[in-house]
């Protein structure tokens, strides 16, 4: 990381950690992708790019509320929707809602972040951004599935609308993830 934050030029390094954040959150290691998260918006803050700090925001959010660090996460999730307001990418936008949604969601407001999480999933759908749909339908799930019993039913209607999403996106990968 040393080089990229030498020459100035964090594009490379922010991209990897995007991504390294993404795996390790697909792997189940939330501590790695929070971590991860974290180092890319310590990077898009130093490159002055907020709608890739408003990406960084919403998936460091996410991870904190699957961690329980609902007061950072709740800050971050506010900043990572504040952020993607200023910018044109619904793809953003779309990944600030579903953070601040599942925010919520985890700070017990489930219908107002499921609400939040479906208006993202319609802003990727609306795009042709099937493959974010399909994921923010499976994070929507996990989180009914962390109430165990009580959100059982939910966590199933919801993986079977990532499976739904991923078939009308004609995503294969996504499909077989969903």
């Amino acid at each position: 990381g040393g080089a990229f934050r030498r020459s100035g030029n964090h594009l490379t390094h922010i991209a990897v950690l995007a991504r390294l954040g993404q795996l390790a959150e697909l792997l189940d290691r939330p501590e790695e992708a929070r971590d991860a998260f974290r180092e890319f918006r310590a990077l898009a803050l130093d490159a002055g790019l907020p709608s890739l700090t408003a990406l960084a925001d919403g998936g460091l959010a996410s991870m904190l509320s699957l961690l329980g660090e609902a007061e950072e996460a709740a800050v971050l999730a506010d900043e990572a929707v504040r952020l993607s307001a200023e910018g044109f990418s619904p793809a953003i936008t779309g990944y600030a809602a579903v953070a601040a949604g599942l925010v919520a969601f985890r700070a017990g407001d489930r219908a107002g972040g499921e609400a939040q999480v479906r208006e993202a999933i319609g802003r990727f759908v609306a795009v042709g951004f099937h493959g974010a749909a399909v994921n923010a339908w499976i994070h929507l799930g996990r989180a009914w599935a962390e109430l165990g019993a009580e959100g059982a039913a939910d966590a199933v209607r919801c993986a079977d609308a990532a499976v739904a999403a991923a078939e009308r996106g004609d995503q294969p990968g996504f499909l077989a993830r969903a």
